[in-house]
């Protein structure tokens, strides 16, 4: 250790910390958010009671390892109280502060426990500001500030409306948890019994709960100790460890370092699993290749080396600055798009309905995210071209992965290893559509899957759970929507057009009821239920309504259905064999040749 003492390290427990150092507590805002879920909570309500539990049985206090804290000294105020930034143990601080504060609720509600109340706020919550007013001990970041104190105070009605920031639902979600687990504690108790329970409670935690003390004043250790710590069980995620990096290096111009946080709030605004699929998304869509190709190296560190490039270094030029400070931007953009995108919508003018329509089932139907880092790519093109790429690729995309991998059981790694491919017919002025439908083909029949499609859609199409609907609905999606454009193109008397297809309102209807008795038709006609002739599509309201009810039962209803495939078979007078038949070798051929060429 050197003479200026850096880090200084003790031995603390959490009433100490919290009542006799004269701390105030910080969350910088380059810290990630909260992140602790049900089951953190649960552990860390769990120690407490033990605690308690051992103290009431023996006047003892248990002493708990709860961990590591560290924190960065900032200044004083008057009353001598020193500003502390927390760079590890916001978790636990956050969770026992609002433990502290549902306690105080609940015994606001029993009434006659005012001096416990005002101990356990003076003692945990809040401090006098140099103004005289109380101030919080704790503060969170700037992004979850605002939220917290409506969260924490006691005297205020909890905001009853969940937030639509990931960290505030967590916040939320804790909150009642605690709130839950304190009224299991004092079940069948007292006014006055509640309040003793929950003050002695928290007074046996905040002294049980002892903390190895890491204090530093230097922003080059509060970054470094930030990116090698993690809180109990919840390593930190490469989007939280990326921020710290970049936030370093912008840390000693408040402005940039401003700009910079708030383009990385709303990156991070997502769960961390769902940022880190984002990340991905964007690294292929920029580098042209698959993070999960470079082995033992993690995504954060894939980012400072090929997008950032800053990897291994501790300072930067302005230069390397405005670049940083572009890239940001563009992952901001991109970390946008791809939370659209991933609904099944595309952020785009100039995209037909038909394509839409598609895209939606790509995404939705048949689950294919891994196009998504495609379609930023193509967001990237001029602004002409975009609308013209999208109609062109959608209806390619999801006809060759639905032959690839729904129909063929195709790995993943070698549909990305073709999407990669394609990568490269297109730029930013144009989109080379024959040569991207050539990489499809070439993926679909080098693997045998387009001959084994044509063998498969003869046979059972519909196997009960959703792996077996998507595929059945799939197809008769494509049955609809060649109609449709058959008539939009002439090809067909007009059908009816003012309806729009919801994807995820439709359902597979079995026209001969699926629970048919097998003694009551034909041995080759019960055995044909599950194939395409025998189904058709209708909304999911009426398909529980008619899943039991015979053809004569339903024909009416298929008459007036908005979808042509539906109507067709309304049109019969009865279903029996020779029409599943006809049907069957319809559809069938249909398909085939649909599917024959990636149009």
């Amino acid at each position: 250790m050197s003479e200026q003492q850096e880090i200084k390290s003790s031995d603390v427990t959490l009433k100490r910390l919290l009542t006799e150092l004269n701390y105030l507590f910080r969350v910088p805002n380059y810290q990630r958010h909260y992140v602790w879920t049900e089951k953190e909570v649960q552990l860390f309500l769990r120690d407490g009671e033990f605690c308690w539990r051992k103290y009431a049985e023996d006047g003892q206090i248990f002493i708990h390892f709860a961990g590591q804290l560290i924190l960065r000294r900032m200044d004083s105020d008057r009353e001598n109280r020193t500003r502390v930034e927390i760079i590890d143990g916001q978790q636990r601080l956050t969770t026992f502060t609002l433990l502290v504060s549902a306690a105080i609720r609940m015994m606001q509600q029993q009434g006659g426990c005012d001096k416990q109340i005002e101990a356990l706020e003076k003692t945990y919550l809040t401090a006098k500001s140099e103004f005289g007013d109380s101030q919080q001990i704790l503060e969170l970041s700037t992004a979850d500030q605002a939220f917290w104190k409506l969260l924490t105070n006691t005297k205020r009605e909890l905001p009853q409306e969940v937030s639509s920031v990931e960290s505030h639902k967590l916040l939320q979600k804790a909150e009642k948890v605690i709130y839950s687990q304190l009224e299991k504690l004092t079940a069948g108790k007292t006014s006055d019994e509640i309040c003793d329970i929950l003050s002695a409670y928290i007074d046996a935690t905040a002294q049980s709960f002892r903390f190895v003390l890491l204090q530093t004043t230097q922003p080059g250790y509060m970054y470094a100790l930030f990116q090698i710590v993690n809180d109990r069980g919840l390593p930190l995620t490469s989007g939280e460890l990326l921020k710290a990096r970049i936030m370093e290096f912008f840390s000693a111009q408040p402005e940039l370092a401003d700009e910079a946080e708030q383009i990385w709030d709303d990156i991070l605004k997502d769960a961390g699993t769902v940022t880190n699929r984002y990340l991905g998304w964007n690294y292929m869509a920029v580098t042209d290749r698959r993070a999960e190709t470079r082995k033992g190296v993690m995504l954060h560190e894939l980012y400072e080396q090929d997008i950032f490039c800053c990897y291994n270094k501790r300072a930067l030029s302005e230069e390397e600055k405005r670049v940083v400070k572009e890239q940001m931007e563009h992952l901001s953009a991109n970390v946008a798009r791809a939370r659209v995108l991933e609904r099944g919508v595309i952020p785009a003018d100039g995209v037909s309905e038909y394509t839409k329509i598609m895209y939606e089932a790509l995404i939705l139907l048949l689950k294919n995210t891994l196009s998504i880092p495609l379609y930023l790519k193509i967001l990237e093109m001029n602004e002409k071209q975009i609308g013209k790429t999208i109609n062109n690729i959608t209806p390619m995309l999801a006809k060759s992965f639905f032959i690839a991998k729904t129909m063929g059981g195709l790995h993943d790694e070698s549909i990305a290893r073709c999407y990669l491919e394609i990568w490269k017919y297109i730029d930013r002025n144009s989109a080379d559509i024959d040569a991207i439908r050539g990489c499809l083909e070439r993926l679909i029949t080098k693997e045998g899957c387009k001959k084994e499609f044509v063998g498969k859609i003869k046979q059972d199409v519909y196997v009960h759970g959703a792996s077996g609907n998507a595929k059945a609905k799939f197809l008769l999606l494509m049955l609809e929507l060649d109609h449709a454009r058959k008539v939009e193109t002439g090809q067909k008397e007009c059908g009816d057009d003012s309806f729009k297809i919801h994807i995820q309102e439709l359902s597979v209807e079995h026209i001969l009821k699926d629970s048919v008795d097998a003694r009551d038709v034909s041995k080759h006609f019960y055995e044909g239920r599950e194939k395409i002739g025998n189904l058709t599509l209708i909304g999911k309201k009426l398909n529980s309504r008619l899943k039991n009810k015979d053809f004569e039962n339903k024909r009416e209803i298929y008459l007036a259905s908005p979808y042509w495939i539906t109507r067709e078979v309304g049109t019969l007078e009865h279903w029996i064999g020779k029409d599943f038949d006809a049907r069957q070798k319809e559809l069938v051929e249909a398909l085939k040749n649909m599917f024959e060429f990636l149009q």
